[in-house]
């Protein structure tokens, strides 16, 4: 069902995703802050909360905080009221639309990558050599998504040395000392961010055993 937002949940639902996404709180774990009406009515930016409370519903106002989150560099709720941080979620709303097309799409381009440089699909995922894993250089320089990267990782396992299996984002932790600086920013975001994406995980593994 779909909420009506007052400022004061629209301040609380801002600062739960704000700091969730920083890793200091789980959203999907507690939902909101702890915050008193009385400490609130005596901030600032009040005004920016009212506004965004008359113009967004609460998912809506979720799903626009996650796209500016992952997709811009939010430092505080003024920002939020821009053109750009509307222009952002209906391009993240549209990637969200078309999630399992732009992902077949994306393992396409990366069976195109495996065959122009005569490399298997394990090979994406090998971590040597104080280098990034060649799945998130296809990241980084923007062949795949942040969303195919975490629909990948929802449906693979790498085999461990001691023959247990993991997750391959696992190789991006920050204790993974054989990553250079920054891969746990990668897995941060990953972490953060995959609990928002709804898809048919059967449909997904399906696409990714056709390009295996």
């Amino acid at each position: 069902m779909i909420q009506t937002l007052n400022e004061f949940t629209c301040y609380k639902t801002y600062q739960a995703l704000r700091l969730h996404f920083q890793g200091k709180m789980d959203f999907f774990k507690y939902g909101t802050i702890k915050a008193k009406a009385s400490t609130y009515s005596n901030r600032k930016d009040r005004y920016f909360f009212q506004k965004l409370a008359k113009k967004y519903k609460h998912d809506e106002l979720v799903n626009l905080l996650v796209a500016n989150f992952i997709y811009s560099d939010i430092s505080w709720v003024g920002e939020v009221l821009d053109e750009s941080a509307e222009e952002v979620y209906l391009k993240w709303q549209q990637k969200i639309q078309s999630l399992s097309y732009r992902f077949e799409r994306e393992c396409s381009d990366i069976v195109n990558y495996l065959d122009l440089k005569g490399l298997d699909f394990t090979d994406l995922f090998v971590v040597k050599d104080n280098q990034f894993p060649k799945i998130s250089n296809l990241y980084l320089n923007d062949t795949v998504s942040i969303e195919t990267l975490i629909l990948l990782n929802s449906c693979i396992s790498l085999k461990k040395a001691d023959g247990t299996t993991e997750k391959f984002r696992e190789m991006l932790k920050p204790s993974f000392k054989l990553l250079p600086s920054g891969a746990d920013n990668l897995y941060n975001i990953m972490v953060r961010y995959e609990p928002f994406l709804k898809f048919d995980k059967a449909k997904i593994q399906t696409v990714v055993r056709k390009f295996k």
